[in-house]
């Protein structure tokens, strides 16, 4: 994939392509396996955990002296 930045081409070689239909599909599935990995393996277990886009809500029974060790 080539694009155009003021009077240069460049050509993409790494990673996702933003016009690609599946990239934002693709980038989530990523994304999905990089948080659960992360949750699962944190010592604070989570009562609810919602995304939205690029937002993430977490929910959990521990106090704010737990959060600030993470």
């Amino acid at each position: 994939m080539y694009f155009q930045f003021r009077d240069f081409f460049y050509q993409q070689i790494n990673g996702l392509s933003m016009r690609a239909p599946l990239s934002g599909l693709l980038a989530n599935i990523y994304i999905e396996v990089i948080e659960n990995g992360v949750l699962n393996s944190c010592f604070l277990k989570h009562v609810y955990r919602g995304s939205y886009m690029d937002d993430v809500a977490l929910i959990w029974n521990s106090g704010e002296s737990n959060i600030l060790v993470l």
